[in-house]
């Protein structure tokens, strides 16, 4: 087939695809979705170690799997009974290990806000907003957890697991810039940093988003993909997945 009846059957293939509703991406250039975006960072990157700082009861794992993603996960919960949720799961995962404290920027016991929906609790207190929004919100209790930094965490978890090269995701509802202060010795290790920032206050006393953005580009990260959570009434981003890559690239 010549070059010119190549290029006429791409172009008729990508038509008739587009008259669908769809379109045809190169794999490398498939960055539209978080998962899109994850599944060519990790590759990129070679990423052998995801740090998931929030876990919950595992979704972010779960969806690291279905990925693609074959390294290691180490997952950190600090609520009991979702922790216990989520080691029933990694512990038919070899390359799943959770530990059951929140991680910060210092070492010390703090009391957390759980809330009817576990995915909303946080060591700060909900917005005015954030209660007109989520009726899951109108119910809380506290718990005592224990807070470690990453900082002394991390040899022990080169030493089990081999890695070199790291990703760090945080998802604490408002924490993720503790987080990253108590992680500064880990940092040279980390290629990919994943953060939720919130662009319209949901917990009091939030971190500025600019600030936050801007502590992390300081740190030697840049951003990479932008993916919105949810949304106000207006369409405002309420708060979005940041995925950021260490200056420089691979």
């Amino acid at each position: 087939m010549t070059n010119f009846l190549k290029i006429l059957a791409k172009s008729l293939i990508k038509n008739w695809v587009r008259s669908l509703g769809l379109e045809i991406v190169r794999s490398e250039n498939a960055h539209f979705t978080l998962e899109g975006h994850l599944k060519n960072a990790l590759s990129h990157y070679e990423i052998d170690c995801v740090i998931d700082v929030g876990a919950n009861i595992g979704s972010y794992g779960r969806l690291l799997r279905r990925i693609g993603y074959a390294g290691w996960i180490i997952s950190f919960e600090p609520i009991r009974s979702v922790f216990n949720q989520l080691q029933s799961d990694a512990n038919e995962d070899p390359r799943w290990i959770c530990y059951n404290c929140a991680i910060g920027e210092s070492e010390t016991f703090q009391e957390l806000n759980v809330y009817g929906s576990s995915v909303f609790s946080s060591f700060l207190k909900v917005s005015t907003l954030s209660l007109s929004k989520w009726n899951a919100l109108d119910n809380y209790q506290s718990e005592l957890v224990q807070v470690k930094k990453l900082d002394n965490v991390i040899e022990e978890i080169v030493t089990l697991t081999k890695a070199r090269n790291y990703f760090l995701k945080s998802d604490t509802q408002g924490y993720d810039l503790e987080v990253f202060r108590g992680a500064t010795n880990c940092l040279p290790l980390v290629r990919i940093l994943q953060s939720e920032i919130c662009f319209i206050e949901t917990y009091e006393g939030m971190k500025n988003p600019l600030d936050m953005m801007r502590e992390y580009n300081h740190s030697g990260f840049l951003l990479s993909g932008f993916y919105p959570v949810n949304r106000d009434d207006s369409l405002g981003v309420i708060e979005a997945d940041c995925i950021f890559v260490k200056s420089g690239g691979h």
